[in-house]
């Protein structure tokens, strides 16, 4: 798994209690941005996860 820089900075801004509105306010990007990573963040590690069931 992968994470892009700006998902590895939401994950960061997430772990420090950050909402999205914040997460987006710091770097400078839209909530609706913050989503579409926050979405792409939790499919890899969805995926992730799901690999150490077999």
């Amino acid at each position: 798994m992968i994470l892009t820089k700006q998902e590895m900075e939401i994950l960061e801004y997430i772990c420090k209690g950050l909402n999205n509105s914040k997460i987006a306010m710091e770097l400078s990007i839209t909530r609706a941005t913050v989503k579409a990573h926050i979405y792409s963040i939790m499919r890899k590690l969805r995926n992730r996860t799901n690999s150490y069931d077999d």
